[in-house]
Formats: structure tokens, C-alpha cells, sequence
């Protein structure tokens, strides 16, 4: 799982709710969305902005990372025991960035838990112009109370390139295998990926987007098992002059782009959202995605429309066809990012977590329920 920025646009709205205790959440209610819990704030980050991002590989916990308006990354820790403390993932030299961030879980221990950080250096005003992917090998230790994140390797480019408007990244992470995936200032997608202990590829080109359409933002990736057993990425598109929008596909076999089934040119394929015409809801942020082995071996699309997070899910690419819901809307928490996801972890019984952040600029994190409906 996996997403970033709103960049529709002007989607920002005034009003905020009252914030819930601390460590509570919504009491469920009966209603469509219901596959889901209640929502649980996550402790208060000074100057939160732009779209969080979420990992794990251990239940009852999880990491969030969200970048500030100083461009910032700050990492947080929910365990067992409670949240740790917002700290800067930084050791002696801060970097700023343009992007929101992403992460992934690889090299599991006992003790302590591995993960890499990824996003693209700041560009004007934040006092640093290096704008290339950046990333992070980071530690996430076993103990007594939830402790932050720790950064292990200091911040280091990827490759040369640089992206003054793109280079916004999704990762995910296969038997310690990384992958990213971005979106150039062109709106041409590429990647990189990375072996255990091997250096990050170069940079691997993409399918052109069909004629008409532009993707924008930041990609949704995931490894999508059954007969595909190759990572999926899905966009959000604009047409010519920004009225309206689609999602497409597209699929890498692990060192470069394929079609479904494997083979070449790769090819972006629109993405169908339901289907009876017009049943979908408008998009208002780029996708998340996240594929859950366990229990219906389905794959679940999430993204933003208005104040709600939406979600529907389906076997690889049929979404829609099993309805297209939002998660709890029974309460409106006015989210304004896109959401964050992660499939196949539970976190106290749930297979699927999302994290979004509201008009007021608290995160939120929700764990479904009933997973053997159709999320």
C-alpha cells in the first residue's frame, strides 16, 4: 500500500470537528462502510502538511512519517504500550523535502524492525534546491515503551536525476525487495528497485499514458499475487485541461514495466471503477493500493472524495463491482490528503489500515473489521 499528494487541487475546505480523546475512537454504528472501525488520532504534529505515510509488518503497530511546512520529515511509533513522541528522522544534518514521503518494512528481527524512507529533496523556499530522490535505511526497536524511529543511514541520493514538479514516490517492499515508483516532471512514470544488500537500479522507463490524458501525482504500488504475481501501479490521470479524471494501470514484473501477463510493451489500461456508468464517485486525490492474501485474496483501491476516504476492492483490477464505499461514513472527519495504506498486517484483528490526514492537520488511522466481507 501505498499513495501521496492531492493533486487535483483546491480541494482544501474550512471547518474542523472537535478532535476525539486521545487513543479513542469512533463508537461503530451500523451503515455502508462498516468494514471498518472507528478512527483513532494519532498524537499532534506541529505543522503537519501534505499526504502521510504508513508501514508495518507487526500487529497491534505501526509507523507513520509526515512531512511539516519546513520541510521536515517526522516519524512517529504506536505500539502495545502507546505512541511514542513525534521525532525529526534526521541524525546530524536535517534534509528538507518538496514531497511527501513513503516507507516500507524489509529485515524483520525479534528485536527491532528495518525500514526504508523515501522522497524527493525541497525545492524554493525551504533553502535547499537538491531535488533528487532521496532515501533512508531506518530501525524501529523493540522495548518497554513505543520508541520513534530511528534513522540508520544517513539521506542519499538514488540516482542524478532531479524533478523540479514530479519525483513524488510509492514504495513497497516483497521479501525485502523495494520498489518505487514516481512520476517525472513530464508525467512519464518510471522506477527504481532494490535488492537485498545490492545499490538501487537505474532508473527504468514506464508506458506513455494513452493519447489525451496526463498522469499526475503521486502513483499507488503494490504486489498483487493470484495469476499476476507482479506489482500493480495505478495513477490518477487529467485530461487536456483538467476537468476531468481517471485512474489507469499498469504493471512491473520487478526490473522493468509488462503487460498483465508478463510481457512487452507495457501498456496503461484505464481502470474501471464500476460497472454500471456513473455509479463511481468523483476522485479527489491520488489512489492508494493494497493487496491482502489471507482471506479472499482481493486487492483494494482507496482515494479520497470531498471529506471522505473511499475504498472498494476486487479480484486485480475489477474494482467496483463489489461497491465502492466510504470508510466510516457515519462520522466526517473533513480529510484533505490522500490516504495511506497497508494490506495483510493486522493491526489488532483487521487486515487493512489507512492513514489520512484532516482539515485541521491531525492524522487519523483506521483497521478494518469483518474481513471476510469484501473490504
Amino acid at each position: 500500500m501505498s499513495t501521496t499528494v492531492g493533486a487535483c487541487g483546491g480541494f482544501e475546505g474550512p471547518g474542523a470537528e472537535e478532535p476525539l480523546e486521545l487513543g479513542t475512537a469512533d463508537a461503530a454504528l451500523n451503515f455502508d462502510g462498516e468494514e471498518f472501525k472507528g478512527w483513532l488520532q494519532v498524537p499532534a504534529l506541529a505543522g503537519a502538511t501534505s499526504d502521510p505515510a504508513l508501514c508495518t509488518d507487526g500487529g497491534r503497530a505501526f509507523l507513520a512519517f509526515s512531512r511539516t511546512t519546513s520541510g521536515l520529515l517526522y516519524g512517529v511509533a504506536d505500539f502495545a504500550q502507546g505512541f511514542s513522541s513525534w521525532t525529526p528522522y534526521n541524525t546530524l544534518l536535517p534534509r528538507k523535502f518538496g514531497t511527501s514521503p513513503a516507507c516500507a518494512m524489509i529485515f524483520p528481527t525479534p528485536t527491532e524492525r528495518h525500514f526504508i524512507t523515501v522522497a524527493r529533496g525541497s525545492t524554493d523556499p525551504l533553502n535547499q534546491t537538491d531535488r533528487r530522490l532521496f532515501w533512508s535505511q531506518g530501525r524501529w526497536l523493540a522495548g518497554t515503551t513505543a520508541n520513534p524511529p530511528e534513522m540508520v543511514t544517513e539521506w542519499a541520493p538514488i540516482d542524478s536525476n532531479t524533478y523540479a514538479s514530479g519525483g513524488s514516490p510509492a514504495i513497497v517492499s516483497r521479501n525485502d525487495k523495494v520498489v518505487i515508483t514516481f512520476l517525472a516532471d513530464n508525467g512519464k512514470i518510471h522506477a527504481h528497485y532494490k535488492d537485498p544488500s545490492q545499490p538501487w537500479s537505474d532508473r527504468k522507463d514506464g508506458p506513455d499514458m494513452p493519447a489525451g490524458w496526463t498522469a499526475i501525482g503521486t502513483p499507488a504500488i503494490a504486489f498483487v499475487e493470484n495469476w499476476v504475481m507482479k506489482y500493480m501501479i495505478v495513477v490518477l490521470a487529467a485530461n487536456s485541461n483538467f476537468t476531468q479524471f481517471k485512474f489507469y494501470y499498469t504493471f512491473f514484473n520487478g526490473t522493468s514495466f509488462v503487460d498483465a501477463v508478463g510481457g512487452t510493451p507495457a501498456t496503461f489500461e484505464e481502470l474501471p471503477l464500476a460497472t454500471t456508468p456513473g455509479t463511481a464517485p468523483t476522485v479527489d486525490s491520488e489512489p492508494a493500493l493494497e493487496y491482502e492474501s489471507t482471506q479472499l485474496a482481493t486487492s483494494t483501491l482507496y482515494y479520497r472524495v470531498g471529506d471522505f476516504i473511499y475504498q472498494t476492492s476486487g479480484l486485480v483490477y475489477d474494482f467496483g463491482t463489489n461497491g465502492i464505499l466510504p470508510i466510516r461514513g457515519d462520522v466526517n472527519k473533513q480529510f484533505r490528503s490522500a490516504p495511506s495504506v497497508v494490506g495483510g498486517v493486522p493491526y489488532d484483528q483487521g487486515l487493512h489500515q489507512v492513514l489520512a490526514r484532516d482539515s485541521s492537520n491531525r492524522l487519523w488511522h483506521i483497521e478494518s473489521q469483518n474481513d471476510y466481507l469484501t473490504p
